[in-house]
């Protein structure tokens, strides 16, 4: 499988969600990039704020 790489502009960080930019290959999936991207920062929540759910 090749990588894709995605490039990040903007992040805007709310009390409840994120606003994102950022490009990504029209040969990847819109709903793959989003599970991706839910996946790792659900993981790095979980890492960073223990206690937090």
């Amino acid at each position: 499988m090749p990588v894709l790489i995605c490039s990040l502009y903007s992040t805007d960080l709310v009390s409840d969600h994120v606003h994102i930019l950022l490009t990504y290959p029209p040969l990847m999936l819109l709903g793959g990039l989003i599970v991706n991207l839910k996946a790792t920062s659900c993981q790095l929540v979980w890492d960073n704020y223990p206690n937090h759910f």
